[in-house]
């Protein structure tokens, strides 16, 4: 394992203890700041993909999004969790095959599409269980994540010079001065 590659020790320790002897690791992570994701494959050349999230935030979205949005895609159609380590913060996340949406070459439109479905998949797991309309407050609270959510990209793609960060930022502020969210 090279110094790019390498697993911190713990965080090694706990994969191991989660999916069994790990035979190999390579680094998975995308080109922007903060970036930790591996891609690791144990004795049965089963792979599977270690990320740990850069804020606390992160992982309580991406855990919720996996434990309660993913099911609703069917099996295999996404990336299924583990396991996860609020303490670290990490998840071991199964492999599908297939290309993720950033990395494929794909018209303005076509990318909005399809983070529009994400958003009404989304919308629809978090709140379809209630089995009614959203009360007052919790419109208001999804309004004010929205909020949070737009304010956070557009913070963190000014300070990386993360352009799609920025972009999906200002799609949010966009929406919400549209009333997507009301």
């Amino acid at each position: 394992m090279s110094a790019a590659t390498a697993m911190p020790g713990d965080l090694a320790r706990w994969v191991t203890r989660t999916v069994g002897p790990v035979s190999e690791v390579r680094s998975a992570s995308r080109e922007r700041a903060g970036s930790r994701v591996w891609e690791v494959i144990v004795r049965t050349d089963v792979r599977y993909f270690v990320k740990v999230a850069p804020e606390p935030a992160f992982y309580t979205r991406e855990t919720f999004a996996y434990r309660h949005v993913v099911p609703v895609l069917g099996g295999g159609r996404a990336a299924a969790l583990v396991d996860s380590s609020p303490r670290r913060p990490a998840m071991v996340l199964t492999a599908v095959d297939g290309v993720p949406l950033d990395r494929r070459s794909l018209s303005h439109g076509v990318r909005r599409e399809a983070h529009r479905q994400a958003g009404t998949l989304l919308r629809g797991a978090f709140f379809g269980g209630y089995g009614r309309r959203l009360s007052e407050a919790e419109q208001h609270a999804l309004v004010c994540f929205a909020a949070a959510d737009a304010a956070g990209c557009l913070a963190r793609g000014a300070r990386n010079g993360g352009r799609p960060v920025t972009e999906r930022g200002r799609r949010t502020v966009d929406r919400l001065m549209k009333g997507a969210y009301a």
